[in-house]
Parts: structure tokens; C-alpha cells; sequence
């Protein structure tokens, strides 16, 4: 079972030691118990302050395998939101370039991504536009989305940094809702083994059984 709460906990409990370790672009980073919940706590403050995020949210995070990504499904699961997976399958992995890859036909309510510029394009071109759209930076130590913004996006660093540090209100787990979602299959947070070695899904599995998790750049 994929266990948010769980994995917050864990989390929380470990304090300083080093429990995600990320290696890639030329960074190597290690971030604590402690940092990785923060992170996360805010992740969810933001997705329940602007959307009002619970179960049925559907969020699409288009990121590649990264420590943001990472705490960015923690912060939705912590919600109760599901995380749509692209239409190729969960095994598949962002593409760096070209149109974002066909998700699930049902509208997102949340586009979190890298790279805002080709989903502008979709959505210009007729895709309909989710209620929140944010744009991720990958390098570990940024501040802000480097260069402007469209309209209506959030800053990934900037609006995320400034929710509290401590999780506020948030819905009740429910082991039946959605964690997971692709083309015309779904999965609940009791049953995610489809997808229980795809980033994010097994870094979380690992930090709620009390494990470390490594994520590293694809090669």
C-alpha cells in the first residue's frame, strides 16, 4: 500500500539524517528527513490553498526523475489527490523536448511541469487548460523560475517556498481513492504495484517503510 501519511511520518521522525539522495545535472544533493517533509508540507499547503486539492484532483506532473518530483507526488498524495500518468504507460519517462505526451482524456485540474512553453502551445492550440498550471525549475538551488512566466502560471520555487514549513488541513487518507491514473486503467493508494518502480511511486513506497531513496538523473 502506498501510504502518504506514513511516509510524511517517517519523514518527520528522521530528523536531520539524510533519507533522499539526488544525483544528477551535475549536482549531487542529499536532503534530510526533515527538508523532504518541508518540502512536501508546502507542496500540499499550495495545492489546498489554490484548488482546494483533495480526492479526484487530478495532477499530472510532467517532470523528469528529480528530487522535486519526488516531493511533489508526496505533497499531491498527502491531499488525497491522483497523479495522472502519461497515455504511454507508467513505465514511460517525460520526454526533455518536444509536445507534452498524451495524458488520460479526462481533464487535469493541475499541469506541474518543466518546461510551460509546449503546454502553452497545446493549450493554444485547443487543449483545455487545467485550473492550475506550475512551472517547476530544475536546478536544485534556484529561487525562481528563471525568466518570465505566461500568464496565470505559478513559480514553482517562489509560490512553493512561501507556504508554512508545517502541513495545515488536509482530507483523511482513504486507501480506496485514486493515487494512480493512466489510459483506461487506475489504481487506488491499497494496490499500486502497476507502477510500484516508476519515480515517484517507488521513491515514496521506500520512505514510508522507513527506507532512503536515491534518484538519479537518466542516462
Amino acid at each position: 500500500m502506498l501510504d502518504p501519511d506514513a511516509a510524511f511520518s517517517s519523514l518527520l521522525a528522521s530528523g536531520p539524517r539524510p533519507r533522499l539522495t539526488w544525483s544528477g545535472g551535475g549536482e549531487q544533493l542529499e536532503l534530510s528527513g526533515r527538508v523532504c517533509a518541508t518540502w512536501a508540507a508546502k507542496v500540499a499547503n499550495l495545492l489546498v490553498e489554490e484548488i482546494d486539492a483533495g480526492p479526484n484532483t487530478r495532477v499530472h506532473l510532467d517532470l523528469p526523475p528529480h528530487w522535486r518530483t519526488v516531493v511533489w507526488a508526496l505533497g499531491a498524495w498527502l491531499t488525497g489527490s491522483c497523479l495522472v500518468l502519461p497515455d504511454d504507460g507508467p513505465d514511460a519517462t517525460p520526454a526533455p523536448d518536444g509536445e507534452p505526451r498524451p495524458v488520460a482524456s479526462a481533464p487535469l485540474d493541475v499541469v506541474v511541469t518543466s518546461r510551460p512553453g509546449p503546454w502553452e502551445e497545446t493549450w493554444a492550440a485547443g487543449r483545455a487548460r487545467p485550473e492550475l498550471a506550475v512551472a517547476v525549475p530544475l536546478p536544485s538551488f534556484a529561487l525562481r523560475w528563471p525568466g518570465d512566466l505566461a500568464s496565470g502560471w505559478l513559480d514553482g520555487a517562489v509560490d512553493v517556498a512561501a507556504q508554512p514549513d508545517a502541513l495545515g488541513p488536509v482530507a483523511a487518507f482513504r486507501p480506496d481513492a485514486v493515487a494512480l491514473a493512466g489510459a483506461g486503467w487506475h489504481a487506488p493508494f491499497a494496490d499500486v504495484t502497476r507502477a510500484a518502480r516508476v519515480t515517484p511511486v517507488a521513491e515514496v513506497l521506500a520512505l514510508a517503510a522507513g527506507a532512503s531513496a536515491d534518484v538519479r538523473e537518466p542516462r
